[in-house]
Order: structure tokens, then C-alpha cells, then sequence
């Protein structure tokens, strides 16, 4: 859904640091106009703990929902560890006193963009999970499917069959 927005109501928003609410039917407003197109995550990191709000201020003592398909897996996995990243960067950030601004900096990423990232409403991109790693200092982590899933389940492994070996 694309709706329109006018330049001086984007700076009327700015000034006043709110965000567009969504008008019924995507509304159109008839002066100078903008096209925004809503940008939607392809999951948010921070829902998958049971209390959100702990994001990304406790490190073991949060707890995780859990998944419940294999998608939501990989998710959750890289919530978890974009977590146990994040708080990580909290930490040096208060040890070193730097600012979100600095790391941005020093990780050529927008402050607002990486803002979001560190408080788990976007998802970490592979790249900056990498990155933060070698900021940190932090060994990358794995999770098993089990620690994931709460019902039995079976993942591919190897050795399966080969596609033409499948029955049809």
C-alpha cells in the first residue's frame, strides 16, 4: 500500500518528531506531494523474547518464545544472537563511553538505522552481525534446532536424497 504525503506535513511531522499514522484507505492529501511507500521488516528481533522491553538490557536472564516453523527458527536464532550482540555492544558502549553516534560511525551505518538494530526493532543483516562481532570481539553464535522448536521436529541433514531420487 502506497500513499501520499505532503513535503510541508513531512516537515510539520519532523519538527514535531511523530511519525505518519496511516490514514483509512492509504488517503491521498492534494498539495506538493511525496510517495512513501511503507517499509515493513521481514520479522522484528525484540518480539521474540516474552518480554520485549528487556531488549537489549539483560543477557541471560530473558526468556525466548519459542518457534514454531522452520522460518521462525531461523529467526529466532538470529534474534537470539543479534540479542547477545547488541547487549554486548551496550556493555563496551558503557565501559568506553561512546556514544550509539561513534559505533555508527566507526561501522559507516546511520545512527537512526543502527539505533533500531540495537534495540532489536530491525533485523541485523548477516554483514552487520559480522561486524559487530569483530567490534566486539564476540565468538559468533549457533543454536540447535531443538533449543528452538518446542515440539519434536526433523531438519535436513545430510546425507538426503538427491532431487531425482525423491518420489514424485
Amino acid at each position: 500500500m502506497t500513499r501520499e504525503i505532503a513535503f510541508d506535513d513531512i516537515y510539520a511531522l519532523a519538527a514535531s518528531k511523530q511519525r505518519p499514522s496511516p490514514r483509512p484507505g492509504g488517503g491521498r492529501i492534494a498539495r506538493r506531494t511525496l510517495v512513501a511507500v511503507p517499509r515493513t521488516a521481514p520479522f522484528v528481533p525484540r518480539d521474540y523474547l516474552a518480554v520485549p522491553n528487556l531488549w537489549p538490557f539483560a543477557e541471560h536472564e530473558v526468556e525466548w518464545t519459542l518457534a514454531v516453523d522452520w522460518d521462525d527458527a531461523v529467526h529466532l536464532a538470529r534474534a537470539r544472537e543479534q540479542h547477545a550482540l547488541a547487549y554486548r555492544i551496550g556493555v563496551l558502549r558503557a565501559e568506553h563511553k561512546n556514544s550509539v553516534a561513534d559505533i555508527a560511525l566507526v561501522l559507516k551505518e546511520g545512527r537512526g538505522t543502527l539505533t533500531s538494530k540495537l534495540n532489536g526493532h530491525l533485523p541485523a543483516t548477516e554483514d552487520d552481525l559480522i561486524r559487530w562481532s569483530w567490534l566486539t570481539g564476540e565468538k559468533r553464535r549457533s543454536y540447535s534446532p531443538e533449543a528452538l522448536w518446542g515440539q519434536p521436529f526433523r531438519v535436513p541433514a545430510f546425507p538426503f536424497p538427491r532431487a531425482r531420487e525423491l518420489p514424485k
